[in-house]
């Protein structure tokens, strides 16, 4: 074989240790704490709100999830007053459970939204980590 071919792959594999070294010191960076994000995500981008669900342990008296559906549409209709994002919700008809998953800059601005959409406050709010 010729050296420019070997020439070739001892400069890519250089490089590619040069890039495996960098991001080596990056993940030690990251891991003493060293490393901070170059801008601040505004407020009502893409992660930059904690992530919430919260449990609505019986509906009221003949509520369907027809009505269920209703009251999450009223809380869309005016998440954004509050920089909320009401992602979905799923019911347990058979427990008479409502559980709703939400991005918001606080509890309460979560909780704002359903009693000013429908006045059903949750009974629980729980930060949680999507996975």
């Amino acid at each position: 074989m010729n050296s420019f071919f070997y020439e070739q792959v001892a400069k890519e594999r250089i490089a590619q240790w040069q890039r495996e070294a960098a991001l080596t010191r990056v993940a030690r960076q990251v891991r003493r704490g060293r490393v901070m994000a170059k801008k601040k995500i505004p407020r009502g981008r893409e992660g930059s709100m904690a992530l919430y669900m919260d449990v609505h342990h019986t509906l009221p008296e003949g509520a369907t999830a027809a009505d269920v559906a209703s009251a999450h549409e009223a809380d869309i209709a005016i998440q954004q007053r509050y920089g909320v994002v009401y992602r979905n919700y799923w019911v347990d008809p058979v427990a008479g459970k409502v559980f709703c998953l939400v991005e918001a800059p606080s509890k309460e601005a979560a909780s704002t939204v359903h009693r000013e959409a429908h006045g059903l406050l949750a009974d629980e709010l729980f930060e949680v980590v999507q996975g």
